[in-house]
């Protein structure tokens, strides 16, 4: 037992929230084979990361000259679990495994980047067992926002390890069933040795609520409402779908929904039987025919996406459908930090059309799906694990949970991204503390390292513009023409001749006097040069032509 020992690190996931990617490793004597668990992505900030479509942790750093990796396992289908696959599968090649629904959505990604859908393996819930070489792995059935979201049990000579994914604790879920603790100690056999635990709430020292409730004030929003009524929401949180959908059905309305990610996650939903009784659907199309007062619209777009339905509807039409003063749109969802900016902007446009907006302000209209510090601290009063790491979160919800978590007298230990550590039989943890975490940009068919500088030159063209330099011989002296064109520059034109001027003159008087120039000098005095005119420096691009 002595020569058994886990390796842990976390790829992403340990210090932000989003791009979750974690690996496992069971180690015997100086052998080591290896799962990893979920394949993440988080989305660009148009200010830092402008044109970039996702981000992804690069799990090269850490898989490098590793070739025993048996297998990727998905504990849940959001985007932030699961995005990556398909960039991830077409570099490593092993089996997937996960539950139905989420095989489903995995399926779909991988048949985007022309890998086989043959790698996912679909697994069944606890008490069924994935076998491996060194370890077995089961998914138990928990709670969160998108259907059939599991803990992993993961056992290995080391010990037992309850890796939870997102989870929250709801006693009366409108999708699948309650967190059962009784079945958990069963499926667990005792105290784990270790819990890796999500920590988005763990700032939050509220009760966590109940999907189910949200009912009431939905059909209440929607019987007070006059005009057509829109609810926005996270595509994948289905719960909260059947909850619009039923109530707008329930009050005589017809139910239209807007965005393709949305109509997909249904489409699945329905597939895989976890919707059997989804109220019936009109054709998107053909909602701007029904009367305003008959008409409930659930979109896309909860969090400002500019080309989501709820961003376009703000704008002007979407399937012909244009809202108008005295309709009511309601945000059933929480604004993700950093995203304020661009939902305030589909706030102000449906304001600015007299439209009657209702966002959650008041914790009206949503339920976080992630499980806060009282339901929290009675999950480790039953689990009662030896040893916690925190994932799942930004730094600051790390060292609260582990602070959470100290306070009842269980070890714990912040782990970031990139960081390897060795846990022994005596959960002595072994820190290798260097940093082998680092960022992949996909931009259009391209994926490129975060540091590229390409992404660099974005940002600064798009506060200091672009300057193109041509330059020719315009006669047997020598003599150098020099023609400039700006991008992202205003007014440019007005002060055009005097840099004309003042560059032909630099270049003529030293090929005059040396017969040649320098370009890097020629560079550096066109920068001062416009700089000293118009207050910029924008990137400068240099091209000689014979």
């Amino acid at each position: 037992m002595k020569d058994y020992s886990l390796i842990y690190s976390p790829i992403g996931g340990a210090g932000e929230i989003g791009m979750n990617m974690y690996v496992y490793g069971f180690k015997k004597r100086d052998k080591i084979s290896y799962i990893m668990v979920d394949a993440g992505v988080s989305f660009p900030k148009m200010d830092s990361e402008p044109g970039v479509d996702l981000i992804f942790a690069n799990p090269k750093l850490i898989l490098n000259n590793l070739i025993d990796l048996e297998g990727i396992f998905i504990t849940h289908a959001h985007e932030d679990h699961l995005g990556a696959i398909g960039f991830i599968a077409s570099k490593i090649d092993c089996k997937i495994f996960c539950r139905k629904f989420t095989a489903a959505i995995v399926k779909d990604k991988l048949k985007k980047v022309n890998v086989s859908d043959k790698r996912v393996v679909t697994v069944k819930e606890w008490p069924f067992e994935v076998k491996l070489k060194n370890a077995s792995i089961t998914f138990f059935p928990t709670n969160h926002s998108v259907p059939e979201a599991s803990f992993l049990i993961i056992k290995s000579m080391f010990g037992v390890v309850l890796h939870t994914g997102d989870f929250k604790i709801d006693k009366c879920p409108v999708l699948g069933n309650p967190l059962d603790y009784k079945k958990l100690g069963s499926a667990l056999g005792g105290r784990p040795e270790l819990c890796v635990v999500d920590s988005t709430n763990m700032l939050n020292e509220n009760e966590g609520k109940s999907e189910s409730l949200l009912r009431e004030p939905i059909e209440t929003i929607i019987e007070q409402s006059k005009g057509r009524i829109i609810f926005t929401s996270f595509a994948s949180n289905l719960g909260r779908l059947k909850i619009i959908a039923e109530a707008g059905e329930k009050l005589g309305r017809s139910i239209a929904v807007f965005g393709r990610a949305m109509n997909n996650m249904l489409s699945k939903a329905k597939e895989t039987g976890i919707l059997t009784d989804f109220p019936n659907l009109i054709d998107p199309r053909k909602a701007h025919l029904i009367p305003r007062e008959s008409l409930l619209v659930i979109a896309t777009g909860s969090q400002g996406e500019i080309r989501a339905a709820s961003a376009q509807l703000s704008r002007g039409k979407y399937m012909g459908l244009e809202i108008e003063d005295g309709d009511t749109f309601v945000f059933s969802s929480k604004t993700i930090p950093g995203n304020e900016v661009a939902v305030n902007r589909v706030i102000n446009n449906l304001s600015d059309k007299g439209v009657i907006v209702r966002y959650n302000e008041d914790r009206e209209f949503h339920v976080s799906g992630h499980t806060n510090i009282p339901e929290m601290v009675d999950f480790y009063n039953k689990v009662k694990p030896l040893l916690v790491l925190p994932m799942h979160g930004e730094i600051r919800h790390l060292l609260a949970h582990k602070k959470i978590v100290t306070e009842k007298k269980i070890k714990a230990e912040v782990v970031r991204n990139g960081e390897i550590i060795e846990i022994d039989k005596n959960l002595k943890v072994t820190k290798d503390s260097s940093d082998r975490s680092e960022r992949l940009f996909v931009d259009g068919k391209i994926i490129a390292r975060s540091d590229n500088a390409a992404f660099r030159e974005r940002i600064k063209m798009s506060s200091e513009g672009l300057l193109v330099i041509q330059l020719g011989r315009s006669n047997a002296k020598k003599l150098l023409s020099v023609k400039f064109s700006s991008f992202g520059l205003p007014r440019f034109e007005d002060y055009l001749d005097e840099l004309k001027t003042n560059a032909e003159t630099y270049l003529n008087k030293r090929t005059k006097r040396k017969d040649s120039y320098n370009m890097d000098e020629f560079e550096r005095f066109v920068r001062e040069d416009i700089y000293s005119i118009c207050g910029k420096k924008p990137i400068i691009k240099i091209a000689e032509l014979e």
